[in-house]
């Protein structure tokens, strides 16, 4: 039999589904009222070290070992639905959703690291703990906490997040807006004026 270690948990909104990350790189979905295995995700390639839901609860996000940050759709069980790689070899300890759409990753560097989600951006590190790992981690309204391996306990602005979060929202609205008046742009059609200048054209092109 192989013995499964349980990293850590998350539940969701409604505090009836608990998720477990654990280190033989599956996600464990348990019905927390009734005590029940509900689903168990197929292995991922390294072992998964936390979690936590986010996207409105459509979302489950799982670092790993290897640098990454395994996606879930939620109710999606089986496989993961995307990958984000963050860092090659150095593990995602902790991960915390700082907004709906960007999510804080704490990283065996020390690193507190920022990515906005779909799409997957990095953005500018948050902080970090020299010498010791994140082995903690909150967001308490315009802070961050985290807590290293040194049992230390930091917190840090997110000014500068916030600033850089919201550039990128404008300029993803701006394409956004962009694409829409391409798809609303008129097509010109072609009348039959055009296909006799066009013959005539090709005529005398001959001669």
């Amino acid at each position: 039999a192989v013995v499964s270690t349980q990293s850590t948990g998350a539940v969701d909104g409604t505090e009836s589904t608990l998720l477990a990350a654990s280190g033989d790189g599956r996600l464990s979905v348990w019905n927390s009222r009734q005590r029940k295995l509900v689903a168990r995700s197929d292995e991922c390639d390294s072992e998964l070290l936390t979690c936590d839901v986010v996207r409105s609860g459509t979302k489950v996000v799982c670092g790993d070992g290897s640098g990454v940050v395994n996606v879930f759709s939620w109710g999606d069980w089986g496989d993961i639905t995307d990958r984000i790689p963050v860092r090659a070899e150095i593990s995602v300890d902790v991960v915390v959703p700082w907004a709906d759409d960007v999510l804080l990753m704490g990283c065996m560097d020390g690193i507190i690291r920022a990515t906005t989600l779909f799409p997957h951006k990095p953005l500018s590190p948050v902080g970090q703990h020299r010498g010791s790992s994140i082995e903690g981690m909150c967001v308490h309204r315009d802070k961050v906490l985290s807590v290293g391996q040194d049992a230390s306990v930091r917190m840090w602005e997110t000014t500068g997040l916030e600033r850089e979060v919201e550039k990128h929202r404008e300029e993803s609205d701006s394409e956004s807006e962009g694409e829409g008046r391409k798809k609303k742009k008129k097509v010109r059609h072609v009348t039959e004026e055009d296909v006799m200048r066009k013959q005539s054209a090709e005529f005398f092109s001959d001669l």
